[in-house]
């Protein structure tokens, strides 16, 4: 179990997914990624033994550098436009955490995020999530 510090809240149990408010329209994210792999995928080939099905990434989000339509498409999944996410009475940092999430949820391809662990147990990942966090969101080698 994660021990959550530094600012970091955990945002969702299953994958692990911490986020840090930085400041100024800027969130700092890492979570597990579970990898669906089987027998002859590059990634499986490179896993110590069975049980190494995930990945950690993280990423930083600034909103601020983000354009209307990099937020639209960012929050489609829950609202229809950034319109309808501005009518749910939200406050700017509130709307920003969502749209900040969204974004961070929405990559789809290791080479868009700033940090990507080897193929590791979901026991390492837990590892590797507790020092970024214990290390105020600075990836150390700990596996």
């Amino acid at each position: 179990m994660l021990n959550l510090k530094n600012g970091f809240e955990l945002i969702e149990n299953d994958s692990m997914l911490c986020c840090k408010y930085i400041g100024k329209r800027k969130y700092c994210f890492i979570q597990a990624i579970w990898l669906d792999t089987c027998k002859g995928d590059e990634k499986a080939d490179n896993a110590k033994d069975d049980t190494d099905n995930f990945v950690v990434v993280s990423d930083t989000i600034d909103i601020s550098e983000m354009s209307e339509s990099d937020i639209e498409i960012a929050v489609s999944d829950l609202y229809d436009s950034i319109s309808d996410m501005k009518s749910q009475g939200l406050s700017e940092l509130e709307s920003d955490w969502i749209i900040a999430e969204c974004a961070f949820s929405n990559k789809t391809d290791e080479s868009e995020y700033e940090y990507v662990s080897e193929i590791v147990s979901w026991k390492d990942a837990e590892k590797i999530i507790q020092s970024f966090i214990d290390c105020n969101g600075n990836i150390v080698k700990v596996c």
